[in-house]
């Protein structure tokens, strides 16, 4: 009798586990497409998260390239960053939160960004305190100068933004979607994600952004836009397009966009373009189809005429997401810690000049990025009455361009005998007197001279110039300068 009970049992055992496996197997197995949907359509429903990130990117220049060309551009040859972030929605767009370390070529900055429903707060490292833009204030100011074509109300933005990111943004990323076949998507049973040193290994959904998809993507934007009543609307609110009237109106307007878009770039050196961009994107999930990582890895050759080099530069960021909720903690404000943008820069239009050894308080408006500048010449003019020879000064030179936080034009030194040593090396006019130049007169009779702002007619960008007396001996040398793009 036992043994024919154990027998029935054992049975009924390999019956269940039985009926267990075949309902296992007959469960869906989503697709990588169905997995994106998915993915996607629980992004939806996020109201807060966290994640902590790195990122790096290179840039090589392939052949021989433009001494200037590489100076301007050598700034992003190795840049990493890493840090944090933070986001949770409110009644108005929502709060966030950035803090991460920079660093280009070697040299390290830690950067604070926030922004409260109305505020931004920037902390920068060469900045004395925390920059706060008020964007009500700001748009309050543009209505009084008129420098908007129509009066511009913060809660209006407000309203509007959220009626983009409400009604026309899920339509475009739904139709978006809908462009990706499964041949540029990959499920990956495990992938392993690694962020500020920990290793991670998550079931994971590969896209690869090829030629054809970006072009699709490209083109649906443009039909998404042409098509939104929404974008229609806000055009014409704020008089983004004069010539726009109706609806229909606004429609043709998009269609000669497009022609002229083509008749510039026909579709051929378009898609060729597209060809030397490389875009691969990896999401790992969980369970329940929440993104818990996220891995972009970017590679883009750049063979344009107007840099008169080949350039490849590659991008990579991962990112490691967390959706408990958790209150975004904003830095305290005092008057002492805090200024406003408008306190920082009073008045684009000029700059003022101060006497050599004055104090830095008389120089009207306080501008702190020129003050920078100025601060590093005095760096350098202080070298210069060291050095003798022209390689040593160039030397000099070069380690200050390197090291510095902006982006350097040009670097030059004048002597009272009238020779000229500039960095990058330039031909100049077998004529040339840099004690002529203005520059020079005007450093001489104020010791540092802040010059207007002018427009570089090479780049097109705005240039700030900056120069200064180089004194030995209670005697004038020669005079030091330096250009910057400001822009």
């Amino acid at each position: 009798m036992k043994r024919h009970f154990k027998v029935r049992h054992v049975f009924s055992f390999v019956l269940i586990l039985a009926l267990v496996m075949a309902g296992v197997a007959c469960q869906k197995q989503l697709s990588a497409k169905e997995t994106v949907e998915r993915l996607y359509e629980e992004s939806l429903n996020l109201d807060a998260y966290s994640a902590k990130f790195e990122g790096d990117m290179s840039m090589e220049f392939i052949g021989e390239t433009d001494p200037m060309i590489e100076q301007y551009l050598g700034m992003f040859k190795n840049i990493k960053m890493s840090g944090d972030m933070q986001y949770k929605d409110t009644d108005r767009i929502g709060d966030y939160a950035m803090n991460y370390t920079l660093d280009m070529n070697g040299m390290s900055m830690a950067i604070e960004f926030y922004f409260d429903g109305s505020r931004m707060i920037v902390n920068y490292p060469l900045l004395p305190n925390y920059i706060v833009i008020d964007l009500p204030e700001l748009l309050g100011m543009l209505n009084e100068e008129q420098e908007a074509p129509v009066e511009l109300d913060y809660e209006s933005i407000v309203q509007d933004l959220e009626a983009l990111t409400s009604e026309f943004m899920p339509k475009l990323s739904g139709e978006i979607i809908k462009l990706i076949d499964e041949n540029s998507l990959e499920l990956l049973d495990e992938y392993t994600f690694t962020v500020d040193g920990e290793s991670v290994t998550s079931k994971a959904v590969k896209v690869n952004l090829d030629t054809d998809l970006m072009i699709g993507m490209m083109n649906s934007l443009f039909e998404q836009a042409k098509n939104s009543e929404v974008v229609y609307q806000i055009v014409k609110k704020y008089d983004i397009d004069d010539e726009v009237g109706s609806f229909e109106d606004y429609q043709a307007g998009f269609d000669g966009l497009k022609a002229s878009f083509e008749e510039e770039m026909n579709l051929s050196e378009f898609e060729e373009m597209m060809k030397n961009i490389s875009y691969t994107y990896i999401l790992g999930y969980d369970k329940n189809y929440r993104v818990n990582h996220m891995a972009l890895d970017l590679t883009m050759k750049i063979d344009d005429e107007s840099i008169g080099t080949e350039i490849e530069m590659t991008m990579g960021a991962v990112y490691a997401m967390n959706y408990d909720a958790k209150e975004i903690e904003f830095p305290e404000l005092t008057d002492e810690n805090s200024m406003s943008i408008m306190e920082l820069f009073p008045d684009l239009s000029g700059y003022g000049s101060y006497e050599d050894g004055g104090d830095y308080e008389d120089y009207v408006p306080v501008n702190y990025f020129i003050e920078e500048q100025v601060l590093m010449l005095d760096d350098i003019a202080q070298d210069l009455t060291l050095l003798t020879e022209t390689t040593e000064i160039e030397e000099v030179f070069e380690s200050y361009v390197y090291d510095s936080y902006f982006e350097v034009m040009n670097l030059y030194y004048a002597t009272s005998e009238g020779e000229m040593i500039l960095y990058p090396n330039q031909e100049l006019p077998d004529n040339y007197d840099p004690r002529e130049r203005p520059w020079y007169t005007e450093a001489l009779l104020q010791g540092t001279m802040i010059g207007e702002l002018y427009e570089d007619a090479a780049s097109g960008r705005f240039v700030q110039s900056i120069s200064k007396t180089i004194v030995l001996d209670g005697e004038v040398i020669g005079v030091v300068g330096i250009d910057i793009f400001v822009d």
